[in-house]
């Protein structure tokens, strides 16, 4: 069963990963880690709203050698979220056979991790830190304070977490909180440690912050919009990817499986025996994330579906957990099967296609048509460079479009983004006529030559 699971997520991560280019905030994150000096590279994540870790363990990653540098920055993901697999189970030895087993199947069928496994951002590395946070947690046991081992990893990973996205932050934050308000009242020594692990995070966090307020990096995210049902439908599909035509079978099946576990566990619940195994902790940590960053977007909108991927650890286990004790288990295991089996039937349909902008495509249909040497477009000049240096094209160079009048050369070709670049709309002078239109995903190129008027 572990090798089966294993090998089912592994498949899944790995099936197409090179279907597709790189989108536009992929090449961001991999533009910006091919930056050789230390120090253009930090001025230029200086403009991200994300903490810097996730890019300099990507720039460290790029240094190694190897012939396809997209290939290369794609299995980083790919590689993390493969060890997130491994370490679901190796770390789990304290929970019984049954919860690990649906633990890992739970994260090799999810479509989320499925998803950032094949995208160059930090929401991999952001899952596979939370759930080791996680489970260093669960095995925790008392007395704490003879568990230095664990106390210290939970410490610095509450440190490199909070250095991968603001949400990691956000979630070792509200789980030390919990864990330091459920012992406030029982256990003195245990609720100081916490407090004590939660006041060195913020310390070492708070550089960050200030530097997020004074630069207004927080005003670079300004196109997420406050939350709405998109929101939480985004949200959903972390778990199960949504089939219309199936809605039973991935919506409301599993809906109510989860209802059935929530209200068995509320029924059942005693406070009195609560441990730092005990599933409903997590949940209510998970659902305490999602409603008050809820309700901080409508005054700030920072929360997207992907940020909420570090709950992913924390509902697993709760469904995890209730699941191996209800009494009808095969019935509900094989309803769970039936809804991931659609689920990734959908998740084929709509994942497992061409959906991103072709950036590499339209490097290539450039390289070829366009004679240059300039080539000028209305959205990040330096994104298509990086394709035309990965393919050792060096007789074509991209610009903004804003450059037009400069050109002078025979052919002009001009790209424009489909999503909207700069917003300028420029047209070659009277002397270039128009030859012939190129379309690729997201893209239109139009070629252009110049003509004698006299």
């Amino acid at each position: 069963m572990i090798s089966l699971f294993l090998g089912i997520g592994v498949f899944l991560r790995v099936y197409q990963l090179d279907r597709q280019s790189l989108w536009g905030d992929e090449l961001f994150s991999v533009h910006s880690s091919s930056i050789d000096s230390w120090s253009e590279f930090f001025k230029v994540i200086s403009s991200d709203p994300h903490p810097p870790l996730f890019q300099i363990i990507l720039k460290l990653w790029l240094k190694i050698p190897f012939q396809n540098q997209e290939i290369l920055a794609k299995i980083f993901s790919l590689t993390v979220s493969i060890l997130n697999l491994i370490l679901v189970w190796l770390l789990s030895g304290h929970l019984s056979i049954k919860i690990r087993l649906l633990f890992l199947f739970l994260f090799s069928v999810s479509p989320g991790a499925i998803y950032y496994a094949q995208e160059v951002r930090s929401y991999s590395l952001l899952l596979l830190l939370s759930t080791i946070f996680f489970l260093l947690v669960t095995k925790l046991k008392n007395p704490v304070i003879k568990q230095k081992s664990i106390l210290i990893s939970l410490l610095v990973l509450s440190i490199l977490i909070s250095y991968i996205h603001l949400f990691g932050f956000i979630y070792s934050g509200f789980l030390i909180l919990f864990l330091f308000l459920i012992h406030s009242f029982s256990e003195r020594k245990i609720s100081i440690v916490f407090l004590t692990i939660g006041i060195i995070v913020i310390l070492a966090y708070f550089p960050f912050l200030i530097h997020l307020k004074q630069a207004g990096r927080i005003e670079t995210a300004g196109w997420i919009s406050a939350p709405d049902s998109i929101l939480f439908l985004g949200f959903y599909n972390l778990f199960f990817s949504v089939s219309i035509k199936h809605l039973i079978l991935t919506v409301i099946l599993p809906l109510i499986l989860f209802l059935v576990l929530l209200i068995r566990n509320l029924v059942n619940i005693k406070i009195s025996n609560w441990n730092f195994q005990t599933s409903t902790i997590y949940l209510f940590v998970a659902l305490s994330i999602i409603f008050l960053t809820t309700l901080f977007s409508f005054y700030i909108p920072i929360t997207t579906s992907r940020n909420w991927i570090v709950t992913l650890p924390l509902i697993y286990y709760f469904i995890s957990v209730e699941m191996s004790s209800l009494k009808y288990f095969k019935f509900f295991i094989l309803i769970l099967i039936l809804s991931v089996v659609f689920s990734l039937m959908s998740l084929r349909k709509n994942f497992y296609i061409e959906f991103k902008e072709d950036w590499r495509g339209a490097t290539q249909v450039i390289s070829g048509k366009c004679p240059g040497p300039l080539v000028l477009t209305d959205a990040f000049p330096e994104f298509f460079n990086l394709y035309l240096k990965w393919n050792k094209v060096q007789d074509i160079h991209f610009d903004w479009n804003y450059n037009l009048e400069t050109a002078n050369q025979t052919y002009i070709c001009l790209v424009s983004r489909k999503l909207g670049g700069n917003n300028l709309k420029v047209e070659p002078k009277e002397s270039y006529r128009f030859i012939e239109k190129y379309e690729v995903l997201g893209f239109e190129i139009k070629k252009f030559k110049k003509v004698n008027l006299f």
